[in-house]
C-alpha cells in the first residue's frame, strides 16, 4: 500500500477556519486507512500498513512513529490500533488520528482436517499396555491439518468393560478441540471419535495338577485330606485365571480341594478358565483314602491245656506228651473295626501261616504267646496272652513245671526316714483265669388286668402277680492273701504263684499309731500359717479328710485324733509308693498306690520293690520332748489351736419354713449350703458370698420340703462341716 494513494483528509477544516481564520488552513494530519487481514499475515511489522502524514505551510511531512495497541486473543485474533499525535504549531495544540487493523480467521477447521486412529484392534495378554504409544502404527493417536488461526488440542479417556475373566472391551473416546473456534454453550469446535480395543488373554494357561495322593484314616467313614492349592505359573495370567474344582467333598470349590473324603478313590478335576476361552484347561488328580484301622484283637487271657500222653516204649506208662493249639483257639471275639463281616485269620506271629503250635513236655507251665489278627487287606494287630500246659491225666514222668513260684521282697521306709516298725504286710493276689457264674434274679410285679365300678360308685381294680427273671454271667477271679510280719523294715514273700497280679498292703499297729502326736499338729499349724513347706508325702499325710486339700478342717480332725476325742477316726493303713517314683511330680490325686504298689503278671523268680510310705496324720518325726520348743516358737496354745476352725450354727433347729446360717471366723470367698435327704440326695442348694469374720445368711425357701430329718453341708474354700436338721 502506498501513502500517495491515500486521499487527503482534512481535519476540522471548518473548526480551524472559524477559530484561526484563514491562517489555520495550512495544517492537516492524515492517517492510513483501516485494514482487515488474516492471522497468517505478518502483524508484528506494521510498516507495510502505511504511515500518517501532516501538511503545513511548507508541504507534507511524515508524522513519525505511532503508538501501537494490540488487542489480540490467544489465537492472535482481534484488533491492532496505531495512533499518531503531532503538534499544530499554528494553534499550539496536539492533533491525533488512528488506524485500526482487524485480524481475523481466513481459514476454517472441520472434521475433514482430522485423521482418526484405526479401530477394531485385538490385543492379547494378561494386563497389556494399552497406552496409545504402545499400540501398533495407525492405532495410536489422531493427526490433523490446520490453518494458522486454528489451535488444536487432543485428549482421550477409556471405559473398560469386563466381560468375564480376562475378556475385556475398551472403548477409547478421543476428543479434539479447536480452541480458536470453541463455544462452550453450543459445543462448536469439539470433535469426538470412539476407538474400540478388544483384550483377550491369549494362550490358555499351563497348569500342573498335584500328584495323586493317598492318606490313611482311622475313622471308618473317611478322613481329612489336605491338598496343595493349585497355582498358575507367573507370566500365565495367574492373577486373572479362574480356578475351580468339581470335588463334592472339598471344603470350597476353588483352587483348594482339601476336605473330608470317604474311604476309596475320588477323582478330582481342576478347571482353569480365563473367561474368553471356549475350552478351559483341566487336569485331574486321584485322592485315595485308605482305611488304616487295624483289627481289634480280643484274646482269652490265659488258657490251660493238658498234654495228651504217648507210650513210646510200650510199657504202659506215658513217657511223651504233646498237644496242638491253634491261634484261633485263643480268640475271644476279635473284630475288624470298620467291617463286621470281614474275614479274619489268626496266627502266633505276623506270618498269617504261623497259625498252629505244638506243645510238649518241655513246655509244661506258662508259655507267653502273641495272637496276631490279620484282616483280608493284610492289616494286623495283636494281643498278648499265654498257654499254660499241664501234665494232668497224662501223668507223664519227668514232665513238670519247675518254675511256678516267685519271691517278692523289698524294704519299707517312712517318708521322713527310718522304717515303720512292727507291721503286718499283706500280699493280695488275683489269678488271671476266672470261672463264670450264672446268677439268676427274679422280681415279683403286679400286673393290672381289669376293673369295674360297684353299685356304690367305687372303682375296683384287679391285679395278677407276675415274675420277671434276669440272668447275668459274672466272672469270678480267685483271690488270696498272704500275711507276714515285718520288724526291721524288710518284707519277703516266698512261694507266690507265677502270673498272678499282686498288691502290697501294710497295716498299721498300735506302735505305728503312736507316731501321730502333738508334733504333727504343730507342724500342720506351721504349714497353714505359711511358716514351713511340705513335701509331697507330708501333703498326703496331712490330708486328714481325704478331700485333696489341706485346710483348717484337716487341722481340726488331727486335733481330735491327737486328743483322743470319741468318734474321731481315720484310716490306719500305711500307704506306700515305689521309691523310684518322683513323688514331687507324680502325686497320685486319689492318694492310692494303684500304679506304684501293684506288681502285674508276676513271672520273675525273684522280684524286688522298695517302698516309701506315709501314715495318715504322721507328718513329722518331731519327738514329744521337742514339741514344747516348737510350740513356743510359734506361740501356740491349745486355745489358740482351736481358733483355726470356723464356727457355725443353724437356727432354728427344728425349723418350719426358713433358717439362718451363722458363720464366724470365716474366710472371705464363696460358700455353698446343701441340704440332702436321708438317702444322700441333694434337695436344696444355695451358693453365697461371705466376708471375713461373722456372717448371717437367711435361707427362706424351704417351706415346700416334707417333714423329716435332713443332712446339711456347709463348704467354703477352707472348711467343710456337716450335721442334721429337723423339718417340722
Amino acid at each position: 500500500m502506498k501513502a500517495n494513494s491515500i486521499l487527503p483528509i482534512r481535519l476540522s477544516f471548518f473548526l480551524f477556519l472559524l477559530a484561526f481564520g484563514t491562517s489555520a488552513y495550512a495544517f492537516e494530519l492524515v492517517c492510513p486507512p483501516d485494514e482487515t487481514v488474516g492471522c497468517n499475515e505478518n502483524i508484528y511489522d506494521l510498516s507495510d500498513f502505511g504511515n500518517a502524514e501532516y501538511k503545513d505551510y511548507s508541504g507534507w511531512h511524515d508524522a513519525g512513529y505511532p503508538t501501537v495497541e494490540y488487542n489480540l486473543n490467544h489465537c492472535d485474533q482481534g484488533t491492532i490500533v496505531r495512533t499518531w499525535t503531532v503538534l499544530n504549531p499554528y494553534a499550539n495544540v496536539y492533533v491525533s488520528c488512528s488506524q485500526v487493523i482487524t485480524v481475523g480467521d481466513n481459514s476454517s477447521f472441520s472434521e475433514n482436517n482430522i485423521s482418526w486412529p484405526l479401530t477394531g484392534l485385538e490385543v492379547t495378554g494378561c494386563n497389556p499396555d494399552l497406552s496409545p504409544s504402545a499400540l501398533p502404527p495407525g492405532y495410536q493417536e489422531p493427526t490433523w491439518t490446520a490453518g494458522a488461526c486454528a489451535m488444536i488440542g487432543s485428549s482421550y479417556s477409556d471405559k473398560v468393560f469386563t466381560l468375564s475373566g480376562a475378556c475385556k472391551k475398551v472403548v477409547r473416546e478421543w476428543e479434539l478441540i479447536n480452541c480458536c473456534d470453541f463455544n462452550a454453550y453450543t459445543g462448536h469446535g469439539i470433535f469426538k471419535f470412539y476407538q474400540e480395543i478388544d483384550v483377550i488373554a491369549g494362550d490358555l494357561p499351563s497348569i500342573t495338577c498335584p500328584s495323586d495322593i493317598t492318606v490313611e484314616t482311622y475313622d471308618c467313614t473317611g478322613g481329612y485330606v489336605e491338598l496343595p492349592e493349585l497355582t498358575i505359573p507367573d507370566g500365565d495370567c495367574s492373577d486373572i485365571v479362574q480356578i475351580s474344582n468339581d470335588s463334592p467333598f472339598a471344603s470350597s470349590g476353588g483352587a483348594n480341594a482339601s476336605g473330608i473324603y470317604p474311604i476309596g478313590t475320588t477323582e478330582v478335576t481342576y478347571i482353569a478358565n480365563y473367561g474368553c476361552s471356549t475350552y478351559p484347561t483341566v487336569c485331574k488328580v486321584n485322592v485315595t483314602v485308605i482305611d488304616a484301622t487295624t483289627p481289634t484283637p480280643y484274646c482269652m487271657y490265659g488258657v490251660a491245656i493238658a498234654l495228651m500222653g504217648s507210650d513210646t516204649d510200650g510199657d504202659g506208662i506215658n513217657d511223651e506228651g504233646m498237644v496242638e493249639v491253634w491261634a484261633s483257639d485263643l480268640d475271644k471275639g476279635s473284630y475288624a473295626s470298620c467291617d463286621s463281616e470281614a474275614t479274619l485269620t489268626f496266627s502266633f506271629s505276623d506270618d498269617p501261616d504261623d497259625n498252629v503250635r505244638l506243645f510238649t513236655c518241655d513246655d509244661v507251665g506258662r508259655n507267653d504267646v502273641e495272637i496276631w489278627v490279620t484282616d483280608e487287606y493284610g492289616r494286623q494287630n495283636y494281643c498278648n496272652t499265654y498257654v499254660r500246659v499241664q501234665n494232668n491225666s497224662a501223668n507223664i514222668e519227668d514232665c513238670e513245671d519247675s518254675d511256678e513260684y516267685s519271691t517278692l521282697s523289698g524294704h519299707l521306709k517312712v517318708h521322713y526316714g527310718g522304717h515303720p516298725g512292727e507291721v503286718d504286710v499283706i500280699a493280695k493276689g488275683t489269678a488271671h483265669q476266672g470261672t463264670d457264674e450264672l446268677i439268676t434274679e427274679f422280681e415279683l410285679i403286679e400286673v393290672y388286668t381289669d376293673s369295674f365300678m360297684n353299685s356304690s360308685g367305687v372303682w375296683l381294680y384287679f391285679y395278677e402277680t407276675d415274675t420277671i427273671f434276669t440272668e447275668t454271667i459274672v466272672t469270678n477271679y480267685p483271690t488270696y492273701e498272704t500275711h507276714i510280719t515285718s520288724y526291721g523294715g524288710v518284707y519277703t514273700f516266698e512261694d507266690l504263684m507265677h502270673y498272678h497280679d499282686y498288691t502290697i498292703h501294710v497295716q498299721a499297729s498300735d506302735e505305728s499309731l503312736s507316731r501321730v502326736n502333738l508334733g504333727d499338729l504343730v507342724e500342720l499349724r506351721a504349714y497353714l500359717e505359711g511358716i514351713v513347706e511340705f513335701t509331697a508325702y507330708q501333703k498326703l499325710a496331712a490330708d486328714m479328710n481325704g478331700d485333696g486339700e489341706i485346710t483348717t478342717a484337716d487341722y481340726a480332725l488331727l486335733q481330735d485324733i491327737v486328743n483322743n476325742v470319741d468318734g474321731a477316726t481315720i484310716d490306719t493303713e500305711w500307704h506306700f509308693y515305689d521309691q523310684a517314683v518322683d513323688m514331687e511330680n507324680n502325686v497320685d490325686e486319689d492318694h492310692e498306690c494303684e500304679e506304684f504298689c501293684k506288681v502285674m503278671d508276676l513271672k520273675e523268680d525273684t522280684y524286688k520293690v522298695n517302698l516309701v510310705g506315709y501314715l495318715l496324720g504322721d507328718i513329722t518325726d518331731l519327738e514329744v520332748a521337742g514339741v514344747e520348743t516348737v510350740a513356743d516358737a510359734l506361740q501356740v496354745e491349745e486355745a489358740d489351736l482351736a481358733e483355726l476352725a470356723m464356727e457355725y450354727s443353724i437356727t432354728p433347729n427344728p425349723f418350719s419354713s426358713s433358717i439362718v446360717l451363722n458363720l464366724d471366723k470365716a474366710t472371705r470367698g464363696e460358700a455353698t449350703f446343701v441340704l440332702k435327704n436321708q438317702a444322700g440326695n441333694p434337695v436344696f442348694t444355695q451358693e453365697m458370698m461371705i466376708d471375713n469374720g461373722s456372717n448371717s445368711v437367711s435361707i427362706d425357701i424351704l417351706k415346700p420340703l416334707t417333714a423329716g430329718i435332713y443332712i446339711y453341708e456347709v463348704r467354703t474354700s477352707t472348711e467343710f462341716v456337716t450335721g442334721k436338721i429337723l423339718k417340722l
